[in-house]
């Protein structure tokens, strides 16, 4: 039998301007059959379990359709959001002062940083009051997230380096990579790192490996062969056996661990019209684009010997119409798309065929989101109007405002 859910906790945080209410639940699957705690508890409310937590009502199958602990389905629980006509609506994990550039997930944790620090909250929940990681050289950082470590990269500098947040909280640098790291992936098992550092050899691509502190060494320079130019790389993926690298217009690879050389795996004599974001399988690569067709794919077969060129559009009809796509990652087996106001994700082998979608309408998906089987995290944030610009033609343009009511959401797949 499942172990039974944990309580959710529910808190609310004023401000000038507004409240967010914010729930944050961890829940293990109780099936249809397990057995639920006496409800009464007496005069002091209901019996608590050793831990401290609330048991689960008992399933009504007469209200799958509204019961957050029994959403759609009995043993299927919302993790702090509402149920309406038996599917899970997003919550608001927790509330941040500023922006994150980035969050990510291990197997205990959210993390995120805002350029400078790292902080992390317990999936469980952490009361609005997240824990950080501060010190010289984490600013400027990216994220990947594993089953066991959160890894980051961190410069600029001599001080730049790819390091791993453990889950006991311990810090370990996987290895410097001089000049400007501002990119990491990992599949769990290789980490690549993309390294910005103008003509200086010492940039490019960084390979290393999870739980081995010192393993990170560089592999393949930012400059292209036969170019004088370095590109400006926006994205690096791999898929344990190779590394890809895209700029606006093209996608490059190359076989790890050795790296050597980089070639065209996509764009090519056929510009891409803005790459938005990479993924590879062991047989795919895939990528979002910021023109129709949106999200493509070639096989790795075709990508790695002759390079694919545009691709072949998929799962067209899933996106919202007009909606540019802006990212796509892997995790879990499925292939994971955000385009406007909407997540979707689908099986890679078909990926038409077995579309669901997680999110559509409401909150725009501001950034990358992240993934486990449980639930699907991502940053939103509401953008005010623009100050009115002064009638006199010699004043300075007014700053914007920053964003308001950031925060990281939940929802329970």
């Amino acid at each position: 039998m499942a172990s039974p859910r944990k309580t959710l906790f529910v808190a609310t945080v004023l401000s000038a301007t507004t409240a967010i209410t914010f729930a944050c639940g961890d829940f293990s699957e109780q099936t249809s059959g397990a057995t639920t705690p006496d409800l009464e508890g007496g005069a002091d409310g209901p019996a608590k379990a050793a831990d401290g937590s609330l048991p689960v009502p008992p399933c009504d199958a007469a209200k799958v359709d509204s019961d957050p602990n029994h959403c759609g389905r009995c043993g299927h629980s919302c993790l702090g959001g509402a149920c309406v006509a038996g599917t899970c609506k997003p919550s608001v994990f927790v509330p941040l002062a500023a922006v994150p550039r980035r969050i990510a997930l291990d197997e205990a944790r959210v993390v995120w940083s805002d350029g400078t620090n790292i902080f992390h909250c317990a999936k469980s929940g952490c009361n609005g009051a997240p824990a950080s990681l501060v010190g010289s050289g984490l600013g400027y950082t990216d994220l990947a997230g594993s089953a066991k470590f959160t890894f980051y990269a961190s410069g600029g500098g001599n001080n730049a380096h790819v390091g791993e947040l453990g889950l006991d909280d311990g810090y370990a640098q996987l290895g410097p990579a001089i000049g400007f790291p501002f990119l990491v992936h990992s599949d769990g098992t290789v980490v690549v790192a993309l390294n910005s550092a103008g003509s200086d050899p010492r940039g490019g691509l960084f390979v290393g490996h999870a739980g081995m502190p010192g393993s990170l060494v560089h592999v393949a320079p930012q400059l292209l062969p036969g170019e004088t130019t370095a590109r400006n790389w926006g994205y690096v993926t791999t898929n344990g056996s190779r590394a890809f690298a895209g700029d606006y217009g093209t996608i490059h690879t190359c076989t790890l661990p050795t790296c050597a050389g980089w070639t065209v795996a996509a764009g090519g004599a056929q510009y891409i019209d803005g790459v938005s974001g990479i993924a590879a399988t062991a047989t795919d690569l895939f990528w979002t684009s910021f023109s129709a067709p949106y999200f493509n794919t070639c096989p790795l077969a075709t990508a790695t010997t002759s390079g694919c060129n545009r691709g072949s559009g998929i799962a067209g009809s899933k996106l919202p119409a007009g909606a540019a796509a802006h990212d796509v990652f892997l995790e879990d087996g499925r292939l994971y798309v955000t385009a406007g106001d909407t997540i979707g994700s689908c099986d890679p082998a078909s990926c038409d065929a077995t579309w669901l979608t997680h999110v559509q309408g409401g909150d725009i998906v501001r950034g990358r989101p992240a993934a486990d089987t449980t639930a699907i995290y991502w940053v939103a944030y509401e953008v005010p109007p623009a100050p009115d610009a002064s009638t006199d033609p010699d004043a300075a343009a007014p700053a914007p405002l920053p964003p308001t009511s950031v925060r990281i959401m939940k929802l329970a797949k």
